[in-house]
């Protein structure tokens, strides 16, 4: 069977939100250590940690497509989309999007994900690392789901080929 993976590439702007944040996150540990690791020093840390493990558990590590499925894979859970549940797959820009609203996202910190709202598209959801490689995938059920593979151009033409497009 068929398989490929498609990177999961960050953008500069994931990247610095990303690196900035667990820089934060070192600074106070480090002045915590220098201070002998007091218990309030130690506290300001966890909220920063723990908000970086669970933004790192449920980004989209990496795309799969096969001829039966697209995957997303996440450290702490994959999501899957049969083909046979895949009405359409189209190539999506930002102006296209025009302005979201987080629901129950992520906005920067290891990619774009969760649940948005914008007035062109409504709700949907996004699974994203660099909003330049945007594809838009259109379930049958009306439901939109937005992607970012790495070679965009060549995840859309497979899947295509897939569907029998």
């Amino acid at each position: 069977m068929e398989v490929y993976k498609f990177k999961a590439q960050w953008s500069p702007q994931v990247k610095a939100i990303t690196h900035g944040f667990a820089v934060i996150g070192l600074v106070i540990l480090l002045f915590n250590s220098i201070n002998g690791f007091s218990l309030s020093g130690t506290i300001a840390c966890l909220p920063i940690f723990l908000l970086l493990l669970v933004t790192w558990g449920f980004h989209p590590s990496y795309y799969l497509l096969s001829p039966e499925e697209i995957i997303i894979k996440r450290p702490f859970g994959d999501i899957r989309f049969p083909l046979s549940e895949i009405g359409n797959v189209e190539s999506l820009t930002k102006e296209e999007m025009g302005f979201s609203i987080r629901l129950f996202a992520c906005g920067g910190l290891f990619g774009h994900y969760g649940l948005y709202n914008s007035k062109a598209l409504g709700r949907y959801y996004m699974w994203c690392t660099n909003t330049t490689e945007m594809l838009m995938i259109i379930r049958k059920n009306k439901k939109m789901v937005i992607i970012s593979p790495f070679k965009k151009d060549i995840f859309l033409q497979k899947v295509r080929q897939f569907l029998g497009e």
